[in-house]
């Protein structure tokens, strides 16, 4: 590779056409990383939009409480209150300019992270239109224009001393990090200081090459005091000045490059002293870097290796792809795997290319040097806090510094720019396809329809609190999430009224235990896994939520029901549940479906309040005091290690609740000299003890799958069955009710007659009420 390989006058307009595609294509993913990434899932987003408001109506800078520690014991203001102004400054004068206000409504998120699945947002509600939130989408798009200039300067740098297709790559490296446009699109100071220190870079590329004047001393000198009033790293680039000052002064046997960076260094102090006294005022440190520990927490003990190597893997991650507030929503271990192979042989190449071309090694003494300088104070800051600092985007004020090892490294190897082109491209891909792989998963965008085109499968039409809320109906599904069985339920919520409140949804699995319902598992979270709470539903509006609940292990035999409902997590009082014939539903609970394992582990799922199929045989009988309804059955023989059996699948539906457990009886019943014999019979709680009935629910429906063991083969016989429920301590029977109100004979509901004649061949007949 040679840096003169490529004809300037020749290429200008190519070189002209490659930048202009780049960045066009940098500002169309940014435009869609600023609009349609959620509000607030980027790094300290809420903090520093905390601070653009605090100008806007106190007219002040903030003052950080320093008898405080932690970031709970600190107003969102005082979170980024020790940062430099000018960021912050720009966005409280253009948004005031115009008449912008933020009418969205912010609040805590408090099932954070509390959930397997969603509940990554800190900050709810996690999506806004540009109309409710304008000043907020204000900061990210200029961010996203800082961005833009971070790479324009990038570009210059590297054109000082690389040929414009190697400018161009690197650029693209640094512009297509899916972690670059996410956080070039935040609402923080950090892109604006990404766009200044590269200016600054490129301004000491141009001092190494052409020397230090006192023009070149001055624009430095204003860039840095910028970059210094916009983050404290921009201060950093008088360090490698005076590097190359003092080379320059020695090599010269002249003090004129020591002058010269001293005037760079008194237009710094000239504008940012007024910052540095308040510091020194306010804090006792013109940095304010004392106040990281303050607002952060301190750090009680020293960094162990441990500490080291797990700062190194999140920092290594976080610079590529970390689309959360911090180390929460990484990409798999292969993406990391495949860019860290590629950033190897990127190094190999590199090497090689510096052996012959030496003109290259004062351009990356100057870019590793900076990026050096960044990656050590980033660590001597973040070792004095008990919370990590940042993470990858702390590095981004020398991202260069990897494009351009990227760009000029893997092309020695290649011999030919156009494979990591490629790898550039493909980089690009990856970016655009990020958001859909990481983001809205985790984040789910809201279901938000006037009407529904396709009414849920499992209607409820259940009303919650004053008439606030309905639970049109939904849909069940069973799915795996991180490998284990779950189940998906899919809520239609129908918005009857405007509140202020948000209100948490339960989602139970509730099995019974000797005396109490135990929860097994559960999932509580704000609507939408926290992206849509209810104080953000508009009237006459249906949302479309899904939640997951996750089941019990694998070969775990259990039997629940599970139940939902909406509670105020303040108080924890749920909110009244009504059904559509305006009864108050037991506890404010909603049961959606019962499910059980058998002794092999096969997972069996009924709905709750719908039958997806209806008995073969309808019955209608009701038991005491209207307390339950057996709606029908289904019969059919089966035989099991030589033994035949009558497998009755019952259709119980519970109509009052009662803390009685009742046994089912099945008799097979046959008459010998007038008087009834049982032949066989099975006597069990329901679900062979598995679902009591003390456990069932007001309007929840049982499927339950009994079987009655019936005489040998070979032996004749005949017989009815019956069926009903008693109860054990006192063996009395329930009184039974067929659908006229008339009472069975001995409260025992006949299901079959079943005989057999001596060659064993079996006939059954269902009584004709029952067909």
């Amino acid at each position: 590779m040679h840096t003169q390989c490529f004809d300037k006058k020749d290429k200008s307009w190519a070189e002209r056409l490659v930048l202009l595609l780049i960045l066009g294509a940098f500002f169309g993913l940014g435009i869609y990383y600023a609009k349609d990434n959620p509000i607030y899932i980027k790094p300290d987003e809420f903090y520093h939009h905390a601070y653009v408001n605090h100008l806007r109506l106190e007219k002040a800078l903030p003052v950080i409480d320093v008898t405080k520690l932690g970031p709970s014991n600190h107003a969102p203001v005082e979170m980024e209150g020790h940062q430099p102004p000018l960021y912050y400054a720009t966005i409280s004068f253009i948004t005031s300019l115009f008449g912008l206000y933020d009418r969205v409504s912010l609040t805590a998120n408090p099932h954070f992270l509390g959930t397997l699945y969603g509940n990554r947002n800190p900050w709810t509600p996690a999506y806004a239109a540009l109309a409710e939130a304008p000043v907020f989408f204000t900061g990210r798009f200029i961010s996203l224009v800082c961005g833009m200039l971070a790479l324009i300067f990038a570009y210059l740098l590297c054109r000082l001393f690389l040929p414009w297709p190697l400018a161009a790559l690197s650029v693209a490296f640094m512009g297509f990090n899916p972690q670059f446009l996410f956080i070039a699109t935040s609402f923080s100071n950090d892109m604006m200081a990404v766009a200044a220190t590269h200016a600054g870079l490129w301004q000491l590329g141009k001092i190494m090459q052409k020397g230090l004047n006192l023009r070149r001393s001055i624009v430095l000198g204003i860039i840095v005091a910028l970059a210094t009033l916009i983050k404290l790293t921009g201060l950093g680039l008088l360090i490698p000045l005076g590097i190359i000052a003092l080379w320059q002064a020695w090599k010269s046997r002249k003090r004129w490059p020591l002058i010269w960076a001293s005037v760079s260094g008194l237009i710094v102090l000239l504008l940012d002293s007024w910052w540095f006294w308040r510091n020194w005022v306010l804090y006792g440190n013109p940095f304010a870097t004392n106040l990281l520990p303050i607002l952060l927490g301190p750090r009680v003990a020293p960094w162990s290796s441990n500490d080291f190597w797990f700062f190194v893997d999140f920092l290594w991650k976080a610079y590529w792809v970390d689309f959360s507030p911090g180390s929460i929503l990484f990409a798999e271990p292969k993406v990391y795997v495949i860019i860290g192979l590629i950033c190897i042989l990127a190094v190999i190449g590199l090497i090689l290319a510096l052996v012959r071309e030496r003109s290259l090694l004062p351009f990356f003494l100057l870019i590793w040097g900076w990026f050096a300088l960044v990656t050590v104070s980033l660590f001597q800051l973040t070792s004095k806090t008990a919370i990590f600092m940042g993470g990858g985007r702390l590095l981004f004020p020398s991202a260069i510094a990897i494009s351009a090892t990227l760009a000029v490294g893997l092309t020695k190897l290649c011999r030919h720019p156009i494979l990591p082109g490629g790898l550039a491209l493909l980089l690009g891909i990856f970016a655009a396809i990020a958001p859909l792989r990481y983001i809205y998963p985790a984040y789910p965008k809201p279901i938000l329809v006037k009407s529904l085109e396709a009414h849920p499968k499992y209607l409820l039409g259940v009303r919650f609190g004053n008439e606030q809320f309905e639970l049109l109906g939904y849909d069940l599904e069973q799915t795996e999430v991180f490998g284990k069985r779950a189940l998906k339920f899919t809520y239609y919520w129908h918005a009857l009224k405007r509140t202020d409140r948000n209100f948490s949804v339960f989602l139970h699995l509730e099995t019974w235990g000797e005396e109490e319902s135990r929860i097994l598992t559960h999932v509580d979270t704000y609507p939408g896994y926290g992206v849509w709470p209810t104080s953000s539903w508009r009237p006459d509006c249906i949302f479309v939520d899904s939640l997951i609940l996750p089941l019990p292990t694998l070969g775990q035999s259990f039997s629940g029901v599970v139940l939902t409902g909406l509670y105020f997590l303040p108080t924890m009082e749920r909110l009244p549940a009504y059904d559509r014939a305006g009864q108050r539903l037991p506890g404010d609970a909603v049961p959606l479906a019962r499910i059980w394992t058998d002794g092999t582990g096969n997972l069996h799922l009924t709905p709750s309040l719908s039958l997806e199929v209806s008995p073969r045989h309808l019955l209608g009988a009701r038991f005491g005091n209207e307390q339950f309804e057996l709606i029908g059955y289904d019969l059919e023989q089966v035989a099991m290690s030589g033994q035949r059996y009558l497998a009755i699948v019952y259709y119980w539906r519970a109509l009052e609740r009662t803390d009685r457990n009742y046994s089912i009886f099945i008799h097979l019943e046959t008459k010998e000299k007038g008087q009834p014999v049982v032949l066989t019979q099975t006597d069990t709680y329901p679900g062979y003890g598995m679902w009591p009935t003390s456990a069932w629910r007001p309007g929840c429906i049982l499927v339950d799958r009994l079987v009655l063991p019936l005489p040998p083969p070979g032996q004749s016989f005949s017989g009815i069955v019956f069926t009903g429920l008693y109860f054990l301590p006192t063996m009395e029977r329930l009184p039974a009710y067929d659908q006229a109100g008339q009472r069975f004979p001995d409260d025992a509901v006949p299901l079959a007659q079943v005989w057999a004649d001596a060659s064993g061949n079996l006939r059954i007949v269902v009584p004709q009420q029952a067909k």
